[in-house]
């Protein structure tokens, strides 16, 4: 009985809290290496209006910069099935005056070179004139998300999963290009569970309840067969 109610309990506890979100790392770059260059961290937010699932993506370059040198996108990745990058989510640092920044559409070939084509693009009014750029950090969500896919060419034998523009911080001779993601963008799940039939904690009591008859049932069954 006692382990049943431990049982139930460190359930409840798992549910009421959950650990952050882990993030995947921009590693790779034919201008710059190898190293750490930012992280991606993509946290299921569920079900949201007009959307059967939605997904969080936020990109953190700090101490480097985003950028957009025209040659290459901003941010390209690959949507499977019919997730879409939905534009009136993005937190996106574009310069005053500047022109803002375009989701292309899905389903495209977008080449951010090396790392081969991807379905999904964004592009930015966003020079790296006085090291400002679009700033070190791009929020979006993905809608009716079904997973992350891989450029259609490896990288010195790795699949990447997104490619950035970056101006690296800290750097002298050529310090902008592509920086690229190696292995899947892990997903956390948000830590507010969707609603659960039965859960609650009228629920939670009648579960107790009902393994609290059952524990005594036993015992007068056994006693009987004594």
């Amino acid at each position: 009985m006692k382990k049943l109610l431990l049982a139930t309990t460190a359930t409840l506890a798992f549910w009421a809290v959950a650990g952050p979100a882990s993030a995947a790392t921009f590693t790779l770059s034919d201008f710059a290496g190898t190293g750490v260059f930012g992280t991606a961290t993509a946290t299921d937010l569920g079900a949201q209006p007009g959307s059967t699932d939605t997904v969080d993506l936020f990109i953190n370059m700090a101490p480097n910069v985003l950028i957009d040198t025209g040659s290459h996108f901003s941010l390209t990745l690959s949507l499977i099935g019919t997730g879409r990058i939905d534009p009136t989510s993005i937190a996106f640092q574009t310069p005053p005056g500047s022109g803002g920044f375009t989701v292309e559409a899905h389903g495209g070939s977008y080449m951010n070179a090396p790392f081969g084509n991807f379905t999904d693009a964004l592009s930015a009014d966003c020079s790296p004139s006085m090291g400002t750029g679009c700033g070190s950090t791009l929020d979006l969500h993905i809608t009716n998300f079904q997973g992350f896919g891989a450029a259609s060419n490896t990288f010195n034998g790795n699949m990447i999963f997104a490619a950035v523009d970056v101006l690296l911080a800290n750097c002298t001779g050529g310090c902008t290009g592509v920086v690229g993601l190696t292995g899947g963008i892990p997903t956390q799940t948000s830590a507010v569970p969707g609603p659960i039939v039965g859960a609650g904690l009228p629920g939670i009591v009648a579960g107790c309840m009902t393994m609290l008859g059952l524990g005594r049932w036993r015992k007068r069954r056994n006693a009987l067969t004594v």
